[in-house]
């Protein structure tokens, strides 16, 4: 079995208007709910082999939360590649990048950005999805990966996680 995780980057911080929509850092609120996100992400053991990155300030900052809360299970090999053309990426983009770096992980986590996010989970999963942030979708399929991204209708909605509230 693979599994493909989406994930739209945690809350981030619009305060400082010189900053460029690339460089923003997340909020408090993000900062919160992406450890939390990691947290859920380890007792559901959906921890990743394999991290496809945009390279956004956000999104990182998303990825290093997620890393604190993976921090005590030094023993799971996560591969992490930070990919450029995630960054505001159509759901096709991200199809793309997904086709040219799984390396056939068992599983895969794409943290990105809406609408991409969104529209690709929705058509995977075949249910409306919306995503807000730090959401995670965790899809499934019994086949490889190169059956699965020839058949995108093949694959199975396992969850669609949020942060909780305060």
């Amino acid at each position: 079995m693979i599994t493909l995780m989406l994930m739209r980057h945690a809350k981030s911080d619009w305060a400082d208007e010189s900053l460029s929509d690339f460089e923003r850092p997340l909020n408090a609120r993000g900062k919160k709910a992406a450890p939390l996100m990691g947290d859920w992400m380890r007792d559901h053991h959906l921890i990743p082999t394999r991290i496809l990155c945009s390279t956004a300030t956000r999104a990182k900052e998303t990825l290093f939360g997620l890393e604190k809360a993976w921090a005590a299970h030094p023993s799971e090999k996560v591969v992490v590649e930070f990919i450029d053309e995630l960054y505001l990426a159509t759901p096709t983009t991200i199809h793309e990048v997904i086709q040219h770096h799984h390396r056939d992980a068992e599983r895969l986590l794409v943290i990105g950005h809406n609408p991409g996010m969104e529209l690709l989970a929705t058509q995977l999963s075949g249910e409306r999805i919306e995503m807000t942030t730090a959401n995670v979708v965790v899809l499934n399929a019994n086949h490889n990966w190169e059956y699965m991204l020839s058949h995108l209708n093949a694959w199975k909605l396992s969850y669609h996680e949020r942060p909780k509230k305060d």
